[in-house]
């Protein structure tokens, strides 16, 4: 059999095809005859590299075959290296730090893309613009938001010089997302939809969605982003993309955690778990297997049955354990606070006390975590008995919230104080309430109104309707603080929530003016890394400029040698995003 260069060219044409619309038995098959050809003639060594990479993708998305796409990938780099194919080896590192990325070994990732050096003044290449796209979208996961703004700015710079409109709209993505990592809400949610026009010819963007939904969680509106969500969740399983589809299925757990709704977070989270484990990816199958046990958690207070709560905080104390060694704020500390709390429902106090001492926190770890680590210290001081060690813990809780809420305009102070502290001040006026003292109940309700509602130096929204909405908020936060039946309490949230989304949705209107300084967001779960998440992200979670094929994308160069095609951040990490990584990330092209 003789491989002629129109012949082989074609047959790869036909691979490229399958594997574009997320055909990747087909694409495989195809690759692995046009190897079989080329391997006969020795010949076409630019084509082989490339059906190679295209081969090593196929068995990744097709059949979660980590060290067989590696192997592929070392014979790629090698046919790269003997031949000087300098645009190749591009691509070859690029896609290595991808996969490594999505298997969740951020560290092996960040080296595999250390290792290459594209530059401008060289020649610029799709490849080297995915690679600089993905390497940015890492650098966002792991926090470093400056190295990523360089990597993002140079991967634009490349896809403008050669006329990519859909890689430098990603790039823009993803410098929109670090505008979120600075604090800046509205502008982030700005950029990524100016950036997003770039490539909506393309079809829906599975990674930009997710990015849209953890900028909005950050922001408070939980059921825009299940929306977004959703519509992402849509897309990769018509793409067949298994392993971005299980980050999206933790995301989407996370906000139905938020939205109460407990047994659909359940089966969202064991979905996204059993994805994880076939994926052989061990971190994000604890992270998901955590979600599944805060929902059981969250369904046994709410029938008001914690008979089970004991098993719920071995197996927490279980995944602590088999984290040692994972980034500890996406796995081992979330761990052990949710021990603690299942520990002090079960009346185990002494077990409680351990978990929360190993639950250490600092500024890398989310906000909604170091909230909740204070929360779980206030139940179990106040269930021993020590209202003063209880209310110290509250206080802290507070003491955080205020000094987010600092940095926010009063619209998104109301916001982030309804999504992270509502346990708090609900954890404090349950326990005022058992002193029998009113004024006891009296001083809980100020503290949570005084985070709610902030105090009076916090400028109030110009635009009358806004302020309305947000003084109608507040007064449901209050209101569910002075509710003894947590049914009563759940439906005064559920409207504070869906008033805080309408004033959230009218605030973006004029985003950009009357805001204060920006808040420093680099430890929320998107940052850090849905490295996996991110991973790729709620952690994680990496993530990802565009991390999905572009489904429908049709070749426009005659030859067959492709660019890279990005990495994308993903994961995630993933929020952690926490989680694959955020942004649109791109996998490399074959």
């Amino acid at each position: 059999m003789e491989a002629d260069g129109g012949g082989a060219t074609d047959l790869y044409a036909v691979a490229r095809g399958h594997d574009d619309v997320g055909r990747f038995g087909e694409a495989l098959a195809t690759y692995r005859r046009l190897l079989r050809l080329l391997e006969e003639s020795s010949g076409e060594p630019r084509l082989r590299a490339r059906a190679l990479l295209g081969a090593a993708h196929c068995v990744y998305e097709a059949q979660g075959d980590l060290d067989g796409a590696m192997r592929l990938l070392d014979d790629a780099e090698a046919v790269s290296r003997e031949h000087d194919l300098g645009t190749e080896l591009i691509a070859v590192q690029g896609q290595r730090g991808l996969l490594w990325l999505r298997a969740g070994d951020v560290a092996r990732a960040r080296a595999e893309l250390d290792r290459a050096e594209p530059r401008l003044d060289r020649e610029p290449s799709r490849d080297a613009a995915v690679l600089l796209l993905n390497r940015g979208a890492l650098n966002l996961d792991a926090g470093d938001v400056a190295a990523a703004e360089r990597d993002l700015a140079a991967s634009s710079a490349h896809a403008a010089a050669i006329g990519d409109r859909s890689v430098e709209g990603k790039a823009l993505h993803n410098l929109g997302y670090a505008h979120f990592l600075r604090g800046d809400l509205p502008l982030a949610l700005r950029r990524m939809s100016e950036a997003t026009d770039a490539f909506a010819h393309e079809g829906p963007q599975s990674v930009a969605l997710v990015d849209r939904s953890r900028v909005l969680y950050e922001a408070g509106l939980v059921r825009e982003a299940a929306e977004a969500l959703d519509a992402a969740a849509a897309a990769l399983e018509q793409d067949g993309a298994a392993v971005d589809l299980a980050h999206v299925r933790l995301d989407t757990a996370r906000c139905l955690l938020q939205l109460r709704r407990h047994d659909q977070a359940l089966r969202a989270a064991r979905a996204a778990r059993e994805a994880f484990v076939e994926q052989s990816n061990t971190q994000w199958a604890l992270r998901a297997e955590l979600v599944e046990l805060e929902a059981e958690l969250g369904t046994l207070v709410s029938d008001g049955d914690v008979g089970d709560c004991p098993r719920v905080l071995r197996r927490a104390g279980e995944i602590a354990e088999l984290a040692h060694g994972l980034a500890p704020g996406l796995v081992a500390v979330p761990a052990r606070i949710l021990q603690a709390d299942a520990a002090v429902l079960a009346g185990e106090l002494d077990v409680a006390r351990t978990a929360l001492a190993a639950a250490r926190t600092d500024s890398s770890v989310a906000l909604s975590v170091r909230i909740q680590r204070q929360v779980v210290a206030a139940r179990l001081a106040f269930a021993a008995g020590d209202r003063r060690r209880g209310l110290a813990a509250v206080r802290r809780g507070h003491a955080l919230l205020s000094s987010h809420r600092a940095h926010l305009g009063s619209v998104d102070a109301v916001t982030a104080a309804a999504l992270h502290g509502a346990r708090l001040a609900i954890a404090d006026v349950e326990a005022a309430f058992g002193t029998g003292r009113p004024a006891a109940v009296f001083d809980a309700v100020e503290r949570g109104r005084a985070t709610f509602a902030g105090a009076g130096r916090v400028r109030p929204p110009a635009d009358p309707e806004t302020a309305d909405l947000v003084e109608r908020a507040r007064r449901e936060l209050e209101a569910s603080l002075a509710e003894e039946a947590l049914a009563d309490r759940e439906s005064h949230l559920a409207e504070a929530r869906r008033l805080q989304e309408a004033a959230r949705r009218r605030a973006w209107l004029d985003g950009e003016r009357r805001r204060g300084p920006p808040a420093d967001n680099h430890h929320t779960p998107g940052a850090r890394g849905a490295a996996r998440r991110r991973a790729a992200g709620h952690g994680r979670e990496p993530r990802s400029a565009a991390r999905g094929r572009p489904r429908g994308r049709r070749r426009r160069d005659g030859g067959p040698a492709r660019p890279a095609r990005g990495l994308g951040r993903g994961r995630r990490a993933g929020p952690a995003r926490a989680r694959g990584p955020r942004g649109p990330l791109e996998r490399t092209d074959p």
